[in-house]
């Protein structure tokens, strides 16, 4: 019985602390796009959504102008963002020639995606012509979502405007910051997209020093063997020290002329006089 509380203890203890970093993770790892207008996110990755109600409602708010910056964790790294889910558009696009009606209008169920047109609409916006063969922005005069690679709108922007249902592809940034604005346009904006952002470094210094690592250990290696062959047990010494008996290593002058004409001379000079043993000269006398 006491075993079996003390496991109950253990595992309550071990579900509670799950239970608590489960949150922690979930408060930490997602936010919302319009909650978030005007500020900065810092991270090192974090799931982004339009809007609170994401997948379950659009966003349909009329005159939306929402930018969001995301940050990434060190100021070397750079930010890539991807989407998992993407929906932006709208049903009833601006007219060039009118200003569009701003008013706020509650949320519609992704289920009713049919619209029934045949009855009046409002003056003020009316369904977008089809554009002329000349123009390159699809989204024109409808709801789209702008990157800029900076810290706020003011910055470059990276590439055209993104609407539609197809899944753009990833954005990255070249410094630190990369924001992205979410605009509405039209009396029927349908805005609903889920994507994360990761921060992530090119070093290209990497692949460098890495071969400057491998230079250095076969260098290491090589210089191993050497003495592994040639030191142990003294043979190269054994056979360096041979020198010390050539002349001219001996000779004051080999410090300032060749070795080979240094020990051609000390050869000349240091060769011994032939030597007549003395018993036999003295029988040679004798004889005569």
């Amino acid at each position: 019985m006491a075993n079996a509380e003390n496991r109950l203890q253990k595992l309550s203890k071990l579900f509670v602390l799950l239970n608590f970093m489960t949150l922690k993770t979930n408060a930490i790892e997602t936010v919302n796009l319009v909650d978030f207008c005007g500020q900065t996110i810092r991270g090192d990755g974090m799931i982004v959504n339009s809007h609170q109600e994401s997948r379950k409602y659009y966003f349909v708010t009329m005159g939306t102008d929402c930018h969001f910056t995301m940050q990434a964790a060190s100021p070397r790294d750079k930010v890539q963002f991807q989407f998992r889910f993407f929906l932006v558009y709208s049903l009833l696009r601006v007219s060039p020639l009118s200003e569009p009606l701003l008013s706020p209008t509650p949320l519609v169920p992704e289920a009713s995606r049919s619209l029934s047109l045949s009855g009046p609409t409002n003056s003020v916006a009316r369904p977008e012509p089809t554009p002329v063969d000349g123009e390159v922005d699809p989204c024109h005069a409808g709801s789209y979502i702008q990157f800029y690679d900076g810290k706020d709108k003011s910055s470059p922007p990276i590439g055209p405007p993104l609407c539609g249902k197809t899944l753009p592809r990833p954005v990255l940034s070249t410094g630190n910051y990369l924001t992205v604005q979410l605009m509405t346009r039209g009396t029927q904006p349908r805005v609903d997209f889920v994507g994360d952002f990761t921060s992530f470094r090119l070093d290209s210094q990497t692949y460098v020093s890495l071969l400057a690592l491998y230079v250095v250990l076969g260098v290491l290696a090589g210089v191993v063997l050497l003495c592994w062959c040639c030191w142990s047990p003294g043979w190269f010494l054994w056979r360096v020290s041979v020198c010390r008996f050539l002349p001219c290593c001996n000779s004051a002058c080999a410090s300032c002329q060749l070795c080979t004409r240094s020990c051609s001379h000390s050869r000349k000079e240091l060769r011994p006089g032939k030597v007549t043993p003395q018993g036999t000269a003295t029988a040679t006398t004798v004889a005569m």
